[in-house]
């Protein structure tokens, strides 16, 4: 990473990944090629920054993690991933731009972990809607978090 012949990035990299809103970002990268027009890496993502037993209450799985959907903007199906740090109720509902709820994607009891929902476009009684921007809302016991999308026809 940056100008350095480092082959790694992670929490205890030098620079490292630890430093998204001064604590880990929980992601690592290794294996990267020298530099060239196409470059290749290892990347992941663990749930824990290192040794589950050397991690403090700041460094546990957030309560609640909602992903950007994949793709944006999409036609006709898109994707979201959201992650849950403890067991309980979630929903997934999407609204229209005037804030109207035009389906919920997901309801129900979840365990502790990630997921992937899905939306094609469809509201409540399975009619296609229209092309424009939508939001979507995680909503746990434990708060909600809203990320904007676009519908394209």
């Amino acid at each position: 990473p940056g100008i350095t012949v480092n082959q790694a990035f992670s929490p205890t990299s030098a620079p490292s990944s630890g430093s998204y809103a001064a604590s880990s970002s929980f992601v690592a990268i290794s294996n990267i090629s020298a530099s060239a027009s196409v470059m290749t890496a290892d990347f992941a993502v663990s749930l824990t920054a290192g040794n589950e037993d050397d991690l403090d209450e700041e460094q546990a799985l957030p309560d609640l993690w909602l992903e950007q959907n994949f793709p944006n903007p999409f036609n006709p199906v898109t994707m979201i991933s959201y992650t849950l740090g403890k067991p309980g109720e979630a929903t997934i509902a999407v609204y229209n731009i005037c804030g109207e709820r035009v389906t919920d994607l997901v309801a129900g009891y979840h365990n502790a972990g990630s997921y992937t929902a899905s939306w094609n476009g469809v509201n409540a009684e399975g009619e296609s809607v229209a092309s424009g921007v939508y939001f979507y809302e995680l909503i746990t016991d434990d708060g909600t978090q809203v990320r904007k999308m676009v519908f394209l026809k």
